[in-house]
């Protein structure tokens, strides 16, 4: 088999540029219909020409050129011929990659058939570029960061005292207000107590009716809230059941965070509301028992005093009036009788 070579180049450049020109699944038909075997890029082979022709009709690239760099041609002791290819590829619009192919040819029926065929990339050259562009990279993005985390640090220093700065400010005016607030309230408190002793029993009452329908109002309120967040929490937790589970178990802690959170609110608020109450009307009743009676004791002992007065004052008058109109009604009698001893005396 003198001329082996010749014939393995020219194999080569026919298979070549049938795979090249398209439809690459027509090189199927240079295998052996049967016992032809193909690896191509996988450790799985593919067995016939038609499974072949599938294997090669599989492949996602459109457009290939291959380039071959060297070629080993060996003949065998069998009659058949050894083919080694290396060179490089280029599909669609990728880089070109380098590959090796190995062919083993036997010669069937006045043709040569591939009875094996192994073809393989080469990706060690890819591999090491793409590490060393990945170590520049993350170097590069190293020096990035960790400038940035500087650049951060720098500006939160700054942020932070220009932080304590206002914290203190608005800390001296909270404090102010604060003041401000607690004398106004004390004013009113003050005020509030002086004119609380003017109510009467029944204003009392009715300030506690008020002040627990207030209470009672408030907490409709909080109760229709923690409704209303049950609601919307619910209706949110249908809508992001559809997307994800991670969600909606997001959507379930928030949901039982802020109900939590509201019933304690609610809690805390009922509880000082009936303090509020409770306190508000022992201390005014207190008030207003403390205030009443001394009056009314006062306004008692006055009147007993007034009318000890009346009697005193009158006792002397009634008694001096009586022996004044006692003698002038003697007067009054004794003249009566003389002149009627006048007249009697006149007529005879």
């Amino acid at each position: 088999m003198a001329d082996y070579k010749a014939i393995g180049k020219a194999f080569l450049d026919f298979y070549y540029g049938r795979f090249d020109a398209g439809p690459r699944e027509n090189v199927a038909s240079l295998y052996e219909p049967v016992n032809g075997m193909m690896n191509f890029n996988s450790p799985d082979f593919a067995k016939g020409a038609q499974e072949i022709a599938e294997k090669l009709r599989s492949l996602t690239f459109q457009t290939i050129a291959h380039t071959i760099s060297t070629m080993d041609i060996q003949p065998t002791y069998d009659s058949c011929i050894l083919i080694i290819v290396t060179g490089a590829l280029k599909a669609d619009n990728d880089p070109p990659m380098q590959f090796t192919e190995t062919f083993l040819l036997r010669f069937i029926n006045n043709s040569w058939l591939i009875i094996n065929n192994v073809f393989r990339l080469i990706l060690h050259v890819a591999l090491t570029l793409l590490a060393a562009g990945g170590i520049g990279l993350g170097a590069l993005f190293g020096w990035k960061f960790f400038e940035s985390v500087n650049n951060a640090r720098r500006d939160a220093r700054g942020l932070g005292q220009r932080a304590v700065t206002i914290a203190d400010n608005t800390r001296l005016d909270i404090a102010f207000i604060a003041k401000l607030v607690v004398e106004t309230i004390n004013d009113l408190a003050h005020n509030f107590t002086q004119n609380i002793n003017l109510i009467t029993d029944a204003s009392v009452w009715s300030m506690m009716m008020l002040t627990t329908r207030l209470n009672i109002i408030m907490h409709i309120l909080a109760t229709a809230a923690l409704g209303i967040v049950a609601v919307g929490a619910f209706g949110l937790l249908l809508y992001l059941s559809h997307f994800s589970k991670f969600l909606q178990m997001i959507a379930w802690f928030l949901l039982a965070s802020v109900s939590v959170f509201i019933f304690r609110m609610y809690v805390e608020h009922s509880r000082v509301c009936s303090n509020m109450i409770r306190d508000f009307s022992q201390s005014h009743h207190s008030a207003i028992t403390k205030s009443t009676i001394p009056n009314n004791a006062i306004t008692t002992n006055q009147r007993s005093n007034q009318y000890q007065t009346t009697q005193n004052f009158s006792q002397p008058h009634h008694s001096a009036i009586t022996q004044s109109t006692i003698p002038n009604n003697a007067i009054a009698t004794n003249q009566r009788s003389i002149q009627y001893q006048t007249t009697q005396s006149m007529f005879h």
